[in-house]
């Protein structure tokens, strides 16, 4: 009986020890959701696919509307105020956003969730980046 406990016990103990490894693991095989890391990507992707964008904000177009442009294209973004968490961002200032496709029948934009700046200075952008 006493070995059936502790056998019970360390068996309790070793499934509990992996819970928190099992819980932070995600799957990565077929079928899995990609990142999308491109504007040419994001402009063929379905409705709420998770991007996740190096480039620049370029000027912007309307309330909490703006362009964004990467090496591979532009397209327009939209950043709710507080999203910009205190941070100063200019056309030279390289950025990730990270947000969702949002597609509509002949329109596809990013909704952003965040903005992280990619450097401290705003002197690594080209001065073809940015538009009037």
């Amino acid at each position: 009986m006493l070995k059936r406990i502790l056998l019970s016990a360390a068996l309790v103990g070793s499934t509990a020890a992996a819970v928190p490894t099992l819980a932070a693991a995600q799957f990565t095989g077929p079928g899995a959701t990609e990142t999308l890391s491109t504007v040419s990507a994001v402009k063929n992707a379905y409705d709420d696919a998770y991007v996740e964008l190096d480039g620049y904000i370029v000027n912007k177009v309307r309330d909490e509307e703006y362009m964004f442009r990467d090496d591979s294209g532009e397209i327009m973004i939209e950043i709710d105020d507080e999203d910009f968490r205190g941070q100063a961002v200019t056309p030279k200032t390289e950025v990730t956003i990270k947000g969702e496709v949002d597609k509509d029948w002949n329109d596809v934009k990013i909704d952003v969730d965040r903005i992280e700046l990619k450097s401290a200075a705003d002197v690594n952008a080209p001065d073809s980046l940015i538009t009037n």
